[in-house]
Protein backbone atom coordinates (compact mmCIF):
# COMPACT_ATOMS: atom_id res chain seq x y z
CA UNK A 1 0.00 0.00 0.00
CA UNK A 2 3.06 2.43 0.60
CA UNK A 3 4.36 1.26 -2.93
CA UNK A 4 1.43 2.65 -4.57
CA UNK A 5 1.00 5.65 -2.51
CA UNK A 6 4.65 6.20 -3.44
CA UNK A 7 4.08 5.72 -7.29
CA UNK A 8 0.83 7.80 -7.03
CA UNK A 9 2.88 10.95 -5.81
CA UNK A 10 4.38 11.86 -8.60
CA UNK A 11 1.38 11.34 -10.36
CA UNK A 12 -0.26 13.34 -8.56
CA UNK A 13 1.89 16.39 -8.82
CA UNK A 14 2.32 15.39 -13.06
CA UNK A 15 -1.77 15.46 -12.84
CA UNK A 16 -1.89 18.77 -11.25
CA UNK A 17 1.07 20.29 -13.27
CA UNK A 18 -1.17 19.37 -16.56
CA UNK A 19 -4.20 20.73 -15.37
CA UNK A 20 -2.34 24.28 -13.42
CA UNK A 21 0.27 25.03 -16.21
CA UNK A 22 0.27 28.70 -14.68
CA UNK A 23 1.71 27.53 -11.56
CA UNK A 24 5.10 26.81 -13.21
CA UNK A 25 4.80 29.97 -14.83
CA UNK A 26 4.69 32.13 -11.25
CA UNK A 27 7.01 30.03 -9.35
CA UNK A 28 9.52 30.72 -12.54
CA UNK A 29 8.75 34.77 -12.18
CA UNK A 30 9.03 34.53 -8.56
CA UNK A 31 12.31 33.02 -8.55
CA UNK A 32 13.40 35.46 -11.64
CA UNK A 33 11.95 38.43 -9.33
CA UNK A 34 13.97 37.25 -6.52
CA UNK A 35 17.26 36.92 -8.37
CA UNK A 36 16.42 40.31 -9.75
CA UNK A 37 16.25 41.66 -6.11
CA UNK A 38 18.86 40.12 -5.08
CA UNK A 39 21.19 41.31 -7.59
CA UNK A 40 19.71 44.89 -7.04
CA UNK A 41 20.63 44.43 -3.48
CA UNK A 42 24.10 43.53 -3.93
CA UNK A 43 24.56 46.65 -6.54
CA UNK A 44 22.07 49.49 -5.78
CA UNK A 45 24.12 52.19 -3.98
CA UNK A 46 22.83 54.26 -0.89
CA UNK A 47 23.71 57.27 0.27
CA UNK A 48 24.93 57.43 4.09
CA UNK A 49 24.15 60.82 5.90
CA UNK A 50 24.71 62.52 9.16
CA UNK A 51 21.69 64.95 10.10
CA UNK A 52 22.40 68.05 12.36
CA UNK A 53 20.31 71.12 12.89
CA UNK A 54 21.81 74.06 11.19
CA UNK A 55 21.48 77.48 11.51
CA UNK A 56 23.07 80.25 8.84
CA UNK A 57 25.83 82.62 10.29
CA UNK A 58 27.56 85.37 9.36
CA UNK A 59 30.89 84.54 7.11
CA UNK A 60 32.64 87.44 9.17
CA UNK A 61 32.70 89.65 12.38
CA UNK A 62 29.82 92.12 12.67
CA UNK A 63 30.84 95.53 12.09
CA UNK A 64 29.79 98.45 14.30
CA UNK A 65 29.12 101.59 12.97
CA UNK A 66 30.96 104.29 15.18
CA UNK A 67 31.24 108.03 14.40
CA UNK A 68 35.05 108.94 15.59
CA UNK A 69 34.37 112.97 16.14
CA UNK A 70 30.58 112.65 16.85
CA UNK A 71 28.25 115.39 15.85
CA UNK A 72 24.73 116.11 15.18
CA UNK A 73 23.21 113.46 13.19
CA UNK A 74 21.40 115.12 9.35
CA UNK A 75 20.23 112.02 7.75
CA UNK A 76 19.26 108.43 8.36
CA UNK A 77 19.80 106.40 5.40
CA UNK A 78 18.97 102.96 6.33
CA UNK A 79 16.64 101.27 8.30
CA UNK A 80 16.91 97.83 10.57
CA UNK A 81 17.21 95.07 8.75
CA UNK A 82 17.78 96.92 4.87
CA UNK A 83 20.47 95.09 3.12
CA UNK A 84 23.73 97.38 1.89
CA UNK A 85 26.07 97.39 -0.07
CA UNK A 86 30.00 98.13 0.70
CA UNK A 87 30.27 101.79 0.08
CA UNK A 88 27.18 102.78 0.64
CA UNK A 89 25.91 105.82 2.94
CA UNK A 90 24.19 104.83 6.37
CA UNK A 91 23.81 108.15 8.86
CA UNK A 92 25.22 111.65 7.80
CA UNK A 93 26.39 113.83 10.37
CA UNK A 94 26.23 117.57 9.79
CA UNK A 95 29.40 118.54 8.18
CA UNK A 96 29.48 122.46 8.61
CA UNK A 97 31.93 122.40 11.34
CA UNK A 98 33.95 120.10 10.12
CA UNK A 99 34.02 121.74 6.40
CA UNK A 100 34.55 125.11 7.61
CA UNK A 101 37.67 123.83 9.54
CA UNK A 102 38.85 121.91 6.33
CA UNK A 103 38.02 124.87 4.39
CA UNK A 104 39.99 127.01 6.36
CA UNK A 105 43.02 124.89 6.13
CA UNK A 106 42.74 123.88 2.24
CA UNK A 107 43.02 127.88 1.78
CA UNK A 108 45.85 128.31 3.52
CA UNK A 109 47.48 125.03 1.92
CA UNK A 110 46.46 126.89 -1.67
CA UNK A 111 47.88 130.13 -0.73
CA UNK A 112 51.43 128.05 0.29
CA UNK A 113 51.30 126.36 -3.02
CA UNK A 114 51.07 129.74 -4.97
CA UNK A 115 53.93 131.46 -2.97
CA UNK A 116 56.22 128.43 -3.24
CA UNK A 117 55.64 128.48 -7.19
CA UNK A 118 56.66 132.31 -7.25
CA UNK A 119 59.71 131.99 -4.96
CA UNK A 120 60.61 128.70 -6.45
CA UNK A 121 60.86 131.07 -10.08
CA UNK A 122 62.70 134.16 -8.46
CA UNK A 123 65.09 131.03 -6.77
CA UNK A 124 65.95 129.65 -9.94
CA UNK A 125 65.48 132.55 -12.75
CA UNK A 126 63.01 130.77 -14.65
CA UNK A 127 59.58 131.56 -15.79
CA UNK A 128 56.95 132.12 -13.23
CA UNK A 129 53.87 129.06 -13.10
CA UNK A 130 51.86 127.69 -11.42
CA UNK A 131 50.52 124.29 -10.43
CA UNK A 132 47.38 123.18 -11.77
CA UNK A 133 45.82 122.32 -9.07
CA UNK A 134 45.36 126.44 -8.50
CA UNK A 135 44.86 127.06 -11.67
CA UNK A 136 41.35 128.09 -11.18
CA UNK A 137 41.85 130.25 -8.33
CA UNK A 138 42.24 133.38 -10.74
CA UNK A 139 42.54 135.80 -7.23
CA UNK A 140 45.43 134.10 -5.72
CA UNK A 141 47.49 133.80 -9.32
CA UNK A 142 46.86 137.13 -10.25
CA UNK A 143 48.31 138.24 -6.17
CA UNK A 144 51.45 136.10 -6.45
CA UNK A 145 52.05 137.52 -9.90
CA UNK A 146 51.91 140.98 -9.15
CA UNK A 147 54.11 140.15 -6.09
CA UNK A 148 56.89 138.83 -8.41
CA UNK A 149 56.92 141.10 -11.00
CA UNK A 150 56.89 144.06 -7.91
CA UNK A 151 59.58 142.17 -6.04
CA UNK A 152 61.92 141.32 -9.44
CA UNK A 153 60.88 145.05 -10.66
CA UNK A 154 62.73 146.22 -7.60
CA UNK A 155 66.13 144.27 -8.23
CA UNK A 156 66.03 144.64 -12.22
CA UNK A 157 65.75 148.46 -11.32
CA UNK A 158 68.66 148.50 -8.85
CA UNK A 159 71.17 146.69 -11.00
CA UNK A 160 69.68 148.97 -14.01
CA UNK A 161 71.51 151.82 -12.38
CA UNK A 162 74.37 150.10 -11.88
CA UNK A 163 73.92 149.01 -15.11
CA UNK A 164 73.86 152.65 -16.71
CA UNK A 165 76.98 153.74 -14.63
CA UNK A 166 79.08 150.38 -15.91
CA UNK A 167 78.01 151.80 -19.20
CA UNK A 168 78.89 155.69 -18.69
CA UNK A 169 82.40 153.88 -17.26
CA UNK A 170 83.32 152.29 -20.00
CA UNK A 171 83.19 154.86 -22.34
CA UNK A 172 85.20 157.14 -20.16
CA UNK A 173 87.64 154.33 -20.50
CA UNK A 174 87.69 153.83 -23.79
CA UNK A 175 88.61 157.56 -24.07
CA UNK A 176 91.18 157.33 -20.89
CA UNK A 177 93.25 154.29 -21.89
CA UNK A 178 94.48 156.17 -25.81
CA UNK A 179 95.55 158.69 -23.42
CA UNK A 180 97.27 157.11 -20.82
CA UNK A 181 99.01 155.24 -23.79
CA UNK A 182 100.19 158.36 -25.35
CA UNK A 183 101.04 159.71 -21.79
CA UNK A 184 98.57 162.55 -21.43
CA UNK A 185 96.73 161.12 -18.57
CA UNK A 186 98.05 159.09 -15.52
CA UNK A 187 97.84 155.10 -16.13
CA UNK A 188 96.52 155.24 -12.46
CA UNK A 189 93.34 156.46 -13.53
CA UNK A 190 92.63 153.91 -16.70
CA UNK A 191 93.20 150.90 -13.16
CA UNK A 192 90.69 153.20 -10.97
CA UNK A 193 88.14 153.27 -13.87
CA UNK A 194 88.59 149.25 -14.40
CA UNK A 195 88.46 149.07 -10.42
CA UNK A 196 85.05 150.81 -10.40
CA UNK A 197 83.42 148.68 -13.30
CA UNK A 198 84.61 145.46 -11.35
CA UNK A 199 83.31 146.88 -8.42
CA UNK A 200 79.75 147.83 -10.03
CA UNK A 201 79.72 144.13 -11.83
CA UNK A 202 80.27 142.45 -8.43
CA UNK A 203 77.24 145.18 -6.90
CA UNK A 204 75.03 143.50 -9.82
CA UNK A 205 76.00 139.51 -9.05
CA UNK A 206 75.58 139.91 -5.32
CA UNK A 207 72.13 142.29 -5.66
CA UNK A 208 70.81 138.90 -8.15
CA UNK A 209 72.49 136.34 -6.19
CA UNK A 210 71.21 137.76 -2.49
CA UNK A 211 67.50 138.27 -3.99
CA UNK A 212 68.02 134.41 -5.45
CA UNK A 213 69.06 133.49 -2.21
CA UNK A 214 66.40 135.22 0.02
CA UNK A 215 64.02 133.77 -2.17
CA UNK A 216 65.48 130.46 -1.94
CA UNK A 217 65.19 130.64 2.20
CA UNK A 218 62.27 131.94 2.35
CA UNK A 219 60.84 128.78 0.24
CA UNK A 220 62.47 126.44 2.11
CA UNK A 221 60.24 127.99 5.25
CA UNK A 222 57.08 128.18 2.73
CA UNK A 223 57.61 124.35 1.61
CA UNK A 224 58.47 123.10 5.44
CA UNK A 225 54.88 125.17 6.23
CA UNK A 226 53.01 123.60 3.09
CA UNK A 227 54.47 119.79 4.69
CA UNK A 228 52.89 120.79 7.81
CA UNK A 229 49.69 122.21 6.79
CA UNK A 230 48.86 119.19 4.10
CA UNK A 231 48.96 116.61 7.09
CA UNK A 232 46.31 119.47 8.75
CA UNK A 233 44.39 119.26 5.30
CA UNK A 234 44.46 115.21 5.13
CA UNK A 235 43.53 114.85 8.61
CA UNK A 236 40.55 117.18 8.09
CA UNK A 237 39.50 116.27 4.75
CA UNK A 238 39.55 112.92 6.27
CA UNK A 239 37.36 114.22 9.21
CA UNK A 240 34.56 116.15 6.37
CA UNK A 241 34.18 112.52 4.77
CA UNK A 242 33.45 110.84 8.08
CA UNK A 243 30.86 113.03 8.43
CA UNK A 244 28.96 110.26 5.72
CA UNK A 245 29.26 107.34 7.66
CA UNK A 246 29.28 104.34 4.98
CA UNK A 247 28.79 100.57 5.21
CA UNK A 248 32.26 98.72 4.99
CA UNK A 249 30.94 95.45 3.49
CA UNK A 250 27.94 94.31 2.00
CA UNK A 251 25.34 93.22 4.94
CA UNK A 252 22.28 93.29 6.19
CA UNK A 253 21.97 96.24 9.07
CA UNK A 254 20.82 95.57 13.02
CA UNK A 255 20.74 97.11 16.24
CA UNK A 256 20.20 100.57 14.97
CA UNK A 257 20.65 102.97 17.58
CA UNK A 258 20.25 106.70 16.29
CA UNK A 259 16.89 106.96 15.67
CA UNK A 260 15.79 110.67 15.48
CA UNK A 261 17.21 113.74 13.23
CA UNK A 262 18.68 116.30 15.05
CA UNK A 263 20.27 114.16 17.93
CA UNK A 264 23.36 114.53 18.79
CA UNK A 265 26.00 111.53 18.77
CA UNK A 266 28.98 111.32 20.98
CA UNK A 267 32.52 110.34 19.73
CA UNK A 268 33.19 106.70 19.59
CA UNK A 269 29.05 105.87 20.09
CA UNK A 270 28.03 102.44 18.41
CA UNK A 271 25.20 103.81 15.97
CA UNK A 272 24.09 100.52 14.41
CA UNK A 273 25.85 97.04 13.17
CA UNK A 274 26.20 95.44 9.95
CA UNK A 275 25.89 91.69 9.67
CA UNK A 276 28.42 90.70 6.76
CA UNK A 277 27.02 89.11 4.02
CA UNK A 278 29.30 87.32 1.25
CA UNK A 279 28.45 85.21 -2.07
CA UNK A 280 29.94 82.51 0.31
CA UNK A 281 27.23 81.55 2.94
CA UNK A 282 28.67 80.04 6.28
CA UNK A 283 26.15 76.98 7.83
CA UNK A 284 26.90 76.01 11.24
CA UNK A 285 25.76 72.63 11.98
CA UNK A 286 25.08 70.60 15.73
CA UNK A 287 26.25 66.88 15.48
CA UNK A 288 25.31 64.51 18.27
CA UNK A 289 28.48 62.89 19.46
CA UNK A 290 27.27 59.90 18.36
CA UNK A 291 27.47 60.76 14.71
CA UNK A 292 30.42 62.50 14.23
CA UNK A 293 33.10 60.13 13.65
CA UNK A 294 32.87 59.85 9.97
CA UNK A 295 32.38 63.68 9.00
CA UNK A 296 35.66 64.88 6.80
CA UNK A 297 36.32 68.26 5.92
CA UNK A 298 35.77 68.65 2.30
CA UNK A 299 32.18 66.27 2.40
CA UNK A 300 29.84 67.37 0.35
CA UNK A 301 26.48 68.85 2.44
CA UNK A 302 23.08 69.59 1.67
CA UNK A 303 21.46 72.63 3.90
CA UNK A 304 17.64 72.32 4.05
CA UNK A 305 16.07 75.72 5.33
CA UNK A 306 13.13 76.02 7.03
CA UNK A 307 11.69 79.28 5.60
CA UNK A 308 12.10 77.62 2.11
CA UNK A 309 10.14 74.07 1.60
CA UNK A 310 13.11 72.44 -0.02
CA UNK A 311 10.59 70.56 -2.17
CA UNK A 312 9.25 73.57 -3.77
CA UNK A 313 12.35 75.87 -3.13
CA UNK A 314 15.27 73.30 -3.27
CA UNK A 315 17.90 73.76 -1.26
CA UNK A 316 21.67 74.97 -0.96
CA UNK A 317 25.25 72.73 -1.71
CA UNK A 318 27.85 73.10 0.55
CA UNK A 319 31.05 71.39 1.66
CA UNK A 320 32.74 70.68 5.19
CA UNK A 321 34.88 73.35 6.44
CA UNK A 322 36.04 72.98 9.79
CA UNK A 323 34.53 70.60 12.50
CA UNK A 324 35.31 71.69 16.04
CA UNK A 325 37.94 70.25 18.03
CA UNK A 326 35.52 69.16 21.43
CA UNK A 327 32.25 69.66 21.70
CA UNK A 328 31.06 72.70 22.76
CA UNK A 329 27.48 73.71 24.68
CA UNK A 330 24.91 76.85 24.33
CA UNK A 331 25.50 79.14 27.14
CA UNK A 332 21.53 79.74 27.32
CA UNK A 333 20.99 75.88 27.60
CA UNK A 334 23.57 74.37 29.79
CA UNK A 335 20.83 71.43 30.13
CA UNK A 336 21.21 70.52 26.52
CA UNK A 337 23.12 67.62 24.80
CA UNK A 338 27.03 68.54 23.51
CA UNK A 339 27.76 68.81 20.18
CA UNK A 340 30.11 69.59 17.58
CA UNK A 341 29.73 72.42 15.77
CA UNK A 342 30.93 71.54 11.95
CA UNK A 343 30.94 74.69 9.46
CA UNK A 344 30.02 73.93 6.37
CA UNK A 345 30.48 76.93 3.23
CA UNK A 346 27.88 76.98 0.54
CA UNK A 347 28.59 78.15 -3.17
CA UNK A 348 25.72 80.30 -3.39
CA UNK A 349 24.42 83.31 -1.76
CA UNK A 350 20.48 82.88 -2.38
CA UNK A 351 17.92 80.45 -3.80
CA UNK A 352 15.97 81.07 -7.07
CA UNK A 353 12.96 80.45 -7.30
CA UNK A 354 10.97 80.88 -11.06
CA UNK A 355 13.99 83.42 -11.45
CA UNK A 356 13.25 85.12 -8.55
CA UNK A 357 16.27 84.82 -5.58
CA UNK A 358 15.39 84.39 -2.62
CA UNK A 359 17.73 86.07 0.03
CA UNK A 360 19.21 84.24 2.75
CA UNK A 361 20.42 85.75 5.88
CA UNK A 362 22.21 85.31 8.98
CA UNK A 363 20.24 83.82 11.63
CA UNK A 364 17.80 81.40 9.29
CA UNK A 365 17.88 78.05 10.36
CA UNK A 366 16.97 74.08 8.93
CA UNK A 367 18.76 71.18 8.94
CA UNK A 368 22.30 69.78 7.50
CA UNK A 369 23.02 66.24 5.75
CA UNK A 370 26.13 65.59 5.24
CA UNK A 371 27.05 62.80 3.02
CA UNK A 372 29.20 60.48 5.00
CA UNK A 373 29.26 57.32 2.56
CA UNK A 374 27.43 54.98 0.29
CA UNK A 375 26.56 51.10 1.13
CA UNK A 376 24.88 48.56 -1.12
CA UNK A 377 21.47 47.62 -0.11
CA UNK A 378 22.56 44.41 0.74
CA UNK A 379 25.03 45.66 3.47
CA UNK A 380 21.96 47.01 4.97
CA UNK A 381 20.14 43.65 4.87
CA UNK A 382 22.86 42.23 6.12
CA UNK A 383 24.26 44.07 9.10
CA UNK A 384 20.45 42.71 11.35
CA UNK A 385 21.95 39.45 10.38
CA UNK A 386 25.48 40.47 11.76
CA UNK A 387 24.40 42.62 14.89
CA UNK A 388 22.20 38.88 15.69
CA UNK A 389 25.30 36.80 15.13
CA UNK A 390 27.87 39.18 17.36
CA UNK A 391 24.99 38.80 20.09
CA UNK A 392 25.04 35.11 19.70
CA UNK A 393 28.82 35.09 20.71
CA UNK A 394 28.62 37.43 23.24
CA UNK A 395 29.33 35.40 26.97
Amino acid sequence: MTMLSALRSPLAVAEVRDRHPGWLVFSLLLLALLATLLVWARFAVLEEVTTGAAQIVPSGKVQTIQSLEGGIVSALKVHEGDLVEAGQPLIVIDPTRAESSFNEMERRRRSLLASAARLRAEASGLSLSFPKEISGDADLIRYETETYHVRRAAVDQSTAALSGSIALMRRELGITAPMAARGLVPEVDVLRLRRQINDAQMQISDRTNRYRADAGTELSKVESELSQVSEVVTGRRDALNRTVLRAPVRGTVKNVQVTTIGGVVQPGAAMLEIVPFRDVLLVEAKIRPSDVAFIRPGQDATVKLAAYNYLVYGSLKGRVETISPDTLREDRKPNEEAFYRVLISTGQSSLVHDGRPLPIIPGMTGTVEILTGRRTVWDYFLRPVLKIEEAFRER
